[in-house]
């Protein structure tokens, strides 16, 4: 939907088709009312009496509509991937069992309700919903899996995370970042049965965070939080950007494997679904039960979008709403307006 025109006023923002634009469409929206509002509250009441097409779930009506009307809600995810990373340096996260004990000790699920009320998505591989290259979610990837990560533990070289040696985990000064990182701290200790003044958790600014978790700084620490958001929606600028050995960000300090063969691979492959077998095969190298665990991806967050049923749509993850995908079906919806009139 590329409009050929515009009204824009302080209410709104009126868009209108181009009948002129080359490319076909998909949907049958000629015009789009855009209404702005400062309450959401308010535009979810304009939109339960089924005036407006779309609208956001404000947190207070979140449990509601979830458990009453799910299909109307949508999480609509944005491309910034949340993570903990390892340094491969580390005395204890040299060791890969401990990396991979750490990781499915993590319970995405409980983080994400705890801290953002269920307006994130978890992720148990890196490249999330709506790059190109990404995985199915659940299709790839250990995630979550408490017994596993005893197990994993009791056969790492330490034995027991009792035993390991001090931790330093490094975060931003940000209230959430402290909030996120003891939540995880108490899911290590619950789950691996850890020390707490084992694992020290430091804040710092996040210019600082940076500089000392580059690979060539000294004193790194074992753990941070960072985030990646993606600069454009391919896996390339994910897995590879982030994390091949040699050209990518690599703040794990990690060494050159299969796995980075395989990214080189895939930069190099124009065909789209061959491309997404190779990420596909890199994910399970780093994050399945056998992966190398350079980091362990947390969640990427989002917002609910609430849709009449007479909507059908595809909500854009990355880039400009796509309009001329919409579809209304005209007489239901003149249907569901008449019967709340009654």
């Amino acid at each position: 939907f590329i409009p050929s025109a515009t009204t824009f006023s302080d209410e709104g923002l009126i868009l209108y088709e181009n009948p002129l634009w080359p490319i076909g469409r998909t949907g049958n929206v000629d015009v789009v009312n855009i209404a702005f509002q400062q309450d959401e509250m308010e535009t979810f009441a304009a939109w339960r009496a089924k005036a407006l097409d779309v609208s956001p779930l404000p947190i207070e009506e979140r449990e509601s509509v979830l458990s009453q009307t799910p299909a109307r809600a949508r999480l609509i995810t944005n491309q910034t991937v949340f993570y903990i990373g390892y340094n491969f340096d580390s005395a204890v996260f040299q060791e890969a069992d401990a990396r991979r004990a750490f990781a499915a000790a993590v319970d995405r699920e409980l983080l994400i309700e705890d801290m953002f009320e269920g307006r994130a998505q978890g992720l148990k591989h890196l490249t999330p919903p709506g790059v190109a290259g990404a995985p199915p979610l659940n299709e790839v990837g250990v995630g979550y899996s408490p017994d596993l990560a005893r197990h994993l533990m009791d056969r790492s070289i330490f034995r027991s995370c009792q035993l390991i040696p001090q931790v330093t985990f490094l975060v931003s000064t940000a209230d959430l970042s402290l909030v996120q990182a003891e939540l995880i701290r108490s899911m290590w200790i619950s789950e691996m049965d850890c020390e707490e003044d084992l694992i020290d958790i430091v804040q710092t600014d996040f210019g600082d965070l940076l500089s000392a978790t580059n690979a060539a700084a000294a004193n790194r620490p074992d753990l941070w939080e960072l985030a990646w958001p993606a600069v454009y929606p391919d896996a390339h600028n994910l897995l590879f950007d982030l994390l091949h050995c040699s050209e990518g960000e690599n703040r794990q300090n990690r060494t050159c494997s299969e796995v980075d063969r395989l990214l080189r691979q895939a930069s190099l492959t124009p065909n789209m679904a061959e491309r997404q077998a190779l990420y596909r095969q890199a994910e399970n190298l780093f994050f399945g039960e056998t992966g190398l665990m350079p980091l362990i991806p947390l969640y990427v967050r989002g917002d609910y979008l609430l849709a009449q049923n007479w909507l059908t749509l595809t909500p854009a993850l990355s880039g400009g709403e796509q309009f001329d995908t919409y579809t209304i079906d005209d007489e239901l919806k003149r249907l569901e307006q008449s019967r709340d009139l009654q």
